[in-house]
C-alpha cells in the first residue's frame, strides 16, 4: 500500500499550517508532524476511516488528525493506495465543500 498526496490535499496541509502559525509557530509544526503520523496510521490500518461521508462521496472515508481533531484527513482507499484529497476543518459544510469532480491527479 503506498500513499498518494492529491495537489488539493497538499494545499491543505500548507494553508491550515500557515493559520496555524499566526497564532503559535510551534503548534504549527506539531500539526505538521501529526498529519505525517496520520498518514502512516492509514498506510498500516487503510479502513480505520470512518465511512460517515459515504453518502456524500462513494467511498470516501475521514480520520481525524490527532491533537487537533477538528483537522480531517478525507481519503479514498483505491488501485492499491491510500488516496488523500482533503484535509479539512469539521465545522465546514463538508456537502457543499465535497461537491465537484474527483478526477484530479495524485500528487505523491
Amino acid at each position: 500500500m503506498k500513499l498518494v498526496r492529491r495537489r488539493r490535499a497538499v494545499e491543505d496541509i500548507d494553508e491550515h499550517a500557515a493559520f496555524i502559525a499566526e497564532r503559535n509557530p510551534r503548534a504549527a509544526y506539531r500539526f505538521l508532524d501529526e498529519v505525517e503520523q496520520a498518514f502512516d496510521v492509514l498506510l498500516r490500518h487503510p479502513g480505520i476511516g470512518s465511512p460517515r461521508l459515504d453518502h456524500i462521496v462513494s467511498g470516501l472515508r475521514a480520520w481525524p488528525v490527532s491533537g487537533f481533531e477538528s483537522y480531517v484527513i478525507l481519503y479514498f482507499i483505491a488501485h492499491g493506495a491510500v488516496q488523500v484529497v482533503r484535509i479539512v476543518h469539521a465545522a465546514r459544510d463538508l456537502e457543499e465543500l465535497l461537491k465537484g469532480p474527483w478526477e484530479e491527479g495524485p500528487r505523491s
